[in-house]
């Protein structure tokens, strides 16, 4: 690899890094699966993520692992992902890479089954509705638009999917093809062996690919494809039976291991279904298990956790729709309860010898509560009425004819027909409708039709109309059916009749229940049903009520619709599913409840999902690594044994002009908060927006100086303006991310450290105000004060937890004594516990305290039973200009901050003993991992630097929009953020002494292109801020190159940047100045130039300046390494490697010699 380096001057590295193969195969001979080589074989549970709120996923999981499972097998319903066609979702509830990898987070592999059929009783068995549209489709046949359609989602799923098979270090160890294809009846060989050729090349030839079939040679012969492994499904049965099962399996997977990949300890229910009786007996299940253990099987256990049908994903049979319940009496019921099946099939798997993954201790199932009645009060007295705020009139569709639930691009629920009676007449007849049609006239209702349920039709009412009534017919789709795969339209279909009359002149509306509907944005009035007539009630409309729960965490719950028929659930306009005890067996619905982080102030303890709980945190910023070490070192804080990460979240990076917002590449907070979950770590976020954290300006943009009588910090209209846009564009990216919506953040910090700024409570109730309105109440708001009365006084804010920050100390108990005078109670926290310190330029090194010291006050901290975060766990680099200063100079660019680990990545003596110490923890459930290795490092030798080009013209090369003015403008006037600016003017008059008492920070002064010297505002005591120039005459051109050394970060400042007036020479002060901003981005032209093959800039005879630019380039062969910059012979400067700015260097200040440059 060649690398090229410029100085002014940057080197970048890329590190490639190999992970050992793991292997997955089948050993057709010996018919076993080998697992890195050993036989292998898996006890697996199915579990369906669709089906279960990602706030219960982890837990479900966990409840698999403690009964003994090694593996889980899942379904991926292609309909859940591409809703509507080229719309695809693989966020929030439908994440399946982050449900993969809590699965192997809790010890399993993964076999997967992506369809694209996979029945699973689930909606149109996983198709997307919109199939159904296209001319001349053929489901589960090689069809154009079908096989289409499959192509263009596989393209989308599977690179999601690669990274996590098990070859490439992920759980992934087998891919199913199709669904029980054998089935359908179809068997056409060209579309399953379209089917493997799709799948082989996006997963590579080293994954297993299987299908599964019922035990009937019919089905095998249609559902088995060439150079697929063959699978059977069946549940318990006899002895004989399970034999002949397998004999069948293994004729035609041609040898390999024995495998039901279906095996059924319960069954689905249908509405109206009276009895189950699918539902084997606990004894004939157990005992199935013991002889397909014997017959050396693997097996896959058909529901381990069923879950719900939330919302309208439930499918149908033949003969009638799924009811809402998919606990299909599966060993972990709906709610997640332990049953007594599960405690048989734990019993029985801890008494296998020859079995490595021995169950653990019984989960406890979770509390729950009986809240009583809610009163329920209708909103309207018609159905009509009260489902307007659901119509979009604009998605309405006016035609002669209804319009199917497909024409109207309505996947699910329900569409509003309405027509006009033309002539009068008694008798209404669908019977081309599916499913269910509620038949209103004139707003009144007059009946129900049913398509089918359990044999009962209904599908006409005597509604008695007269010419000219309002016809509504509320049509509901009740689930499209599962099995056999069908076309299966939904809505109201020609022709409708009236008597012998076909109705026409339909306006088809779909209707929105979606969480986002307006139905769920209006508040119930105390008295909405006064002036609902009596004899309405009851009848068919919305009704909405209130339950107010006191408790710190809600428990589980059942919700009984006494006295009602039939109708949809919504909870917090959440889609709870379907309801019917008019029809049964179902009368029950599980409210399983939600995820919450709270502080129990009389107890003093933090309450994660109401148990007690303390976090031990690394402070870490993802802006001060580059992206492709993320995960490393967020790895290396897992391993050392914290479960938590702070960091702060930086305004100027975000928004680095106004207006302009960057969350991508080394912007992705998302990204990076996603890693830290899925290394297992919760999040305390800092959003300031102001942070410190020795950033530029404390994390202030510097376009906020331009702004008319701004008062940072403060309650000043321009800077809370500001503020306010700023937080409606980051909050809504990070609300998904809370704890309480299924990710890993548990509190947010409002300010940093107000109280050694200011004291204006208003400001902080705005911010307080503020981030509720775009988080949520639930969210748990911090601050953060040093350890001082006067400090705490001013920084606390009413309805936020009050913390305190401190390094090593003997004051321990005092320090959290205060903290909890201002908190009233609560958990004890430290939130920057400092082991290091920062380091400016210029500065000796600070002293730092003893690994003892640090040690022992961890112990002390943690016996008063605190949470605490270390400042820094990893400090990272100061890239490019993003350093701060403090008041007497800049800060260095490694912000290694003596953390335990550096700067590179690498583990120190203190990573060491931090992490002995929390194995030393007898009752921290967060133990240590393996301690990572440093990663590798090389000695690169010397690169030779030419001269390519003077300071003065290296930089007019790559010059940005250029102002010309009386008076220099700063660089905030020129809307420069950072580095470099240029002034130019030409001297009226001669003159010696150039004094720029208001220069900041660092000019470099020439004279027609001759240096001259420079000017330093500050460099801890020393400053300069004259020089003398050498035969400035009249007519001569003065350059002045401004650098920006970083604007303070404390105390916050309005830090001005450039050359500030006056200028003067002798005295006289100089005007007419043109500014130019510098540019030195990768895509500059100072560095393009500069990175070729340029002929070396000659000095001229005698002149001292060796100022410029310079560059060069070296090669590594084979795997790169990481490696260190030293500058030697360079004073000052930059440095870009590969047009990636590095950072600053200053040799002759010290104490900073080397530069870490990123792999």
């Amino acid at each position: 690899m060649k690398l090229c380096i410029i100085a002014l001057s940057i080197f970048y590295l890329l590190s490639v890094v190999f992970a050992d193969h793991s292997s997955f195969t089948i050993d057709y001979e010996n018919h076993v699966f080998l697992k890195d080589g050993k036989p292998f074989r898996y006890i697996s549970g199915e579990i369906h993520y669709n089906r279960i709120h990602p706030d219960q996923w982890n837990d479900r999981l966990s409840r698999l692992r403690a009964a003994g499972l090694n593996a889980v097998q899942i379904y991926v319903p292609w309909n859940f992902h591409e809703p509507f066609e080229g719309v695809f979702n693989f966020e929030g509830d439908a994440d399946i890479v982050k449900f993969i990898k809590l699965a192997q987070a809790n010890g399993f592999v993964v076999l997967l089954r992506p369809g694209p059929y996979i029945c699973a009783e689930w909606e149109n068995g996983g198709l997307p509705y919109w199939l159904l549209k296209k001319d001349k489709i053929e489901l589960r046949k090689y069809s154009t638009p079908y096989v289409q359609a499959i192509t263009n989602f596989y393209n989308k799923l599977f690179p999601l999917l690669t990274p996590l098979l098990y070859r490439n270090g992920g759980p992934i160890i087998m891919i199913q093809v199709e669904n029980e294809y054998g089935s359908q009846f179809a068997c056409d060989k060209k579309y399953t062996s379209f089917l493997r050729d799709l799948v082989r090349p996006l997963v590579g030839n080293e994954t297993i690919l299987y299908t599964v079939d019922s035990p009937q040679q019919l089905y095998f012969e249609c559902g088995t494809i060439d150079g697929v492994f063959s699978t059977i499904d069946f549940g318990p049965t006899s002895a004989d039976d399970i034999r002949k099962n397998f004999q069948l399996q293994q004729s035609y997977a041609k040898g390999g291991p024995v495998v039901n990949t279906e095996f059924y300890p319960g069954w689905f229910t249908t509405w109206g279904q009276l009895t189950n009786s699918n539902i084997p007996s606990i004894n004939l299940t157990i005992e199935s298990m013991k002889v397909m253990w014997e017959s050396n099987a693997s097996f896959s256990i058909y529901m381990f956790h069923g879950g719900s049908n939330f919302g309208f994903t439930n499918g149908a049979e033949i003969y009638a729709p799924l009811i809402t319940s998919y606990d299909y009496s599966a060993p972990v019921a709906e709610n997640g309860d332990i049953t007594p099946l599960y405690k048989e099939i734990a019993s029985w798997i801890g008494t296998l010898s020859d079995y490595d993954s021995k169950p653990q201790t019984t989960p406890v199932n979770f509390p729950s509560a009986d809240y009583g009645e809610i009163t329920l009060q209708p909103v309207s007295p018609s159905l009509i009425d009260a489902l307007q705020p659901t119509v979009d009139q604009s998605k309405c569709v006016n035609d002669a004819l209804p319009k199917s639930f497909e024409e109207i691009d309505q996947p699910y629920g329900f569409v509003l027909y309405s027509t006009v009676i033309p002539a009068d007449g008694k008798l209404l007849n669908c019977s081309q409708a599916k499913d269910i049609v509620y038949v209103f006239l004139n707003k009144e209702f007059k009946g129900m039709l049913l398509s089918s349920i359990n044999l009962w039709v209904n599908l006409t009412v005597n509604i008695g109309a007269k010419k000219g009534d309002q016809l509504d017919l509320l049509v509901e789709n009740r689930g499209r059916q599962t099995y056999p795969a069908i076309v299966d339209r939904k809505g109201l279909f020609p022709d409708v009749l009236l008597d012998s009359t076909v109705l026409s002149n339909w306006t088809s509306c779909p209707v929105d229940l979606s969480a986002s509907s307006s139905l769920f944005k209006s508040n119930i009035k105390s008295n909405a049903a006064d002036s609902i007539p009596k004899d309405a009630l009851g009848l068919p409309t919305v009704y909405k009520g209130v339950l107010q729960i006191n408790d710190v965490r809600p428990r589980d719950t059942f919700f009984y619709p006494n006295g009602f028929l039939k109708g949809v659930v919504f909870i917090n306009g959440f889609n709870l599913g379907r309801y019917w005890p008019a029809s049964g067996p179902q009368v029950t619905f599980t409210i399983v409840s939600e995820r919450s982080f709270v502080v129990d102030y009389e107890n003093h303890v933090f309450l994660k999902d109401g148990k007690p709980f303390r976090y031990i945190s690394g402070e870490i910023h993802y802006n001060r690594i580059h992206p492709d070490q993320w995960n490393d070192r967020l790895s290396r804080l897992r391993a050392a044994g914290l479960n938590a990460v702070q960091i702060y979240v930086p305004w100027n990076f975000h928004e680095p002009f106004e207006g302009v917002f960057n969350f991508e590449g080394n912007a992705d907070i998302v990204k990076f908060i996603k890693l830290a979950q899925a290394n297992e770590l919760l999040v305390l976020l800092r959003p300031g927006p102001y942070v410190c954290a020795e950033w530029e300006n404390g994390g202030l943009p510097y376009w906020l100086l331009k702004k008319d009588k701004i008062q940072m910090r403060e309650y000043s209209t321009p800077y809370i303006t500001a503020v306010d846009k700023y937080y409606k564009k980051l909050l809504p990216l990070l609300k998904p991310l809370l704890y309480v919506n299924g990710g890993p953040i548990i509190m947010v910090q409002v300010e940093n450290e107000y109280g050694s700024y200011k004291s204006d409570k208003k400001y902080l109730k705005f911010l307080r105000a503020l981030f509720i309105e775009q988080l949520g109440k639930e969210v748990l708001l911090y601050t953060t004060d040093g350890a001082g009365e006067s400090y705490l006084k001013k920084g606390v804010v009413d309805g936020v937890f009050s913390t305190v920050d401190f390094g090593p100390t003997k004051n321990v108990a005092e320090y959290f004594q205060l903290q909890q005078k201002y908190s009233g109670g609560g958990p004890k926290v430290n939130s920057e516990f400092y082991p290091g310190w920062f380091t400016l330029w210029g500065q000796n090194k600070p002293d730092l305290p003893t690994t003892e010291d640090v040690l022992g006050t961890m112990t002390e901290m943690y016996n008063q039973n605190a949470s605490f975060s270390f400042y820094m766990f990893h400090g990272g680099t100061n890239f490019g200009f993003w350093n701060g200063a403090e008041v007497n100079g800049a800060v260095i660019t490694s912000y290694d901050y003596a953390a335990p680990v550096s700067e590179s990545g690498d583990i120190t003596p203190m990573y060491e003993k931090i992490q002995e110490w929390f194995r030393s923890l007898p009752d921290w459930p967060h133990k240590p991992v393996s301690t990572p290795k440093n990663n590798s490092a090389a000695h690169y030798g010397k690169v030779v630097l030419t001269k390519t080009d003077n300071l003065i013209d290296g930089v007019s090369n790559s010059l940005l929009s250029c102002k010309k003015s009386n008076q220099p403008l700063s660089f905030e006037d020129i809307d420069h953020p950072l580095g470099f600016v240029l002034y130019r003017t030409v001297l009226p008059f001669s003159g010696s002494n150039l004094t720029a008492e208001n220069l900041t920070d660092h000019g470099y002064v020439y004279l027609d292109g001759v240096s001259q010297g420079v000017i330093i505002h500050n460099l801890l005591d020393y400053s300069k801020k004259w020089i003398e120039l050498k035969n400035a005459k009249k007519g001569d051109q003065l350059f002045i190159l401004v650098e920006n050394r970083g604007r303070q970060t404390y105390l916050t400042k309005m830090d001005y940047k450039g050359l500030l007036p006056n200028v003067t020479l002798d005295g006289k002060v100089l005007l007419n100045w043109q500014q130019c901003g510098v540019n030195v981005e990768s895509n500059s032209r100072l560095v393009k130039l500069n990175s070729r093959n340029r002929k070396p800039w000659i000095l001229e005879n005698g002149s001292p300046d060796t100022a410029g630019i310079y560059s060069g380039s070296f090669e590594i062969q084979g795997e790169i390494a990481d490696t260190w910059f030293n500058p030697e012979g360079f004073r000052k400067g930059q440095v870009l490697i590969n047009g990636f700015n590095i950072g600053r260097y200053w040799s002759s200040a010290g104490p900073q010699s080397d530069f870490f440059p990123i792999r």
